[in-house]
């Protein structure tokens, strides 16, 4: 997703029911950071909670990632493990969030029942 779109969605969720981020999208923040022992301060001083990601999203993601493996085998590309989408699409549907994403695919098809919050351009509405 767009930095800022992402950062609008965050600052608008936040001023309404809030935001939260679990340990799967922490650690995508800390990706290529110069200084990634403060992201977490950083983050949290915005008023964003960081969910710990508990173990009852192990099955849902453990399902989307199984039809995806048996959909990608066709191909020889299926990937070795759970990618972050499925546990980020996982975590939302077991806690009943709403999803900041641009990439609508993984979590349309998996978790339909997201409501996701999408960027104007990829929103069918």
């Amino acid at each position: 997703m767009g930095s800022r779109h992402h950062l609008q969605l965050v600052a608008r969720r936040w001023h309404g029911d809030g935001t939260a981020i679990n340990p799967v999208i922490l650690a995508e923040y800390l990706v290529g950071e110069r200084t990634p022992d403060t992201v977490i301060s950083r983050v949290t001083s915005f008023g964003i909670v960081i969910l710990d990601l508990p173990s009852i999203v192990a099955p849902r993601c453990a399902k989307a990632y199984y039809l995806e493996k048996r959909r990608w085998q066709l191909a020889s590309l299926a990937p070795k493990s759970p990618l972050p989408e499925f546990f980020i699409g996982a975590h939302a549907a077991v806690l009943n969030l709403p999803l900041a994403t641009a990439d609508l695919s993984p979590y349309r098809s998996y978790y339909p029942e997201v409501e996701l919050l999408t960027p104007p351009e990829t929103n069918p509405h």
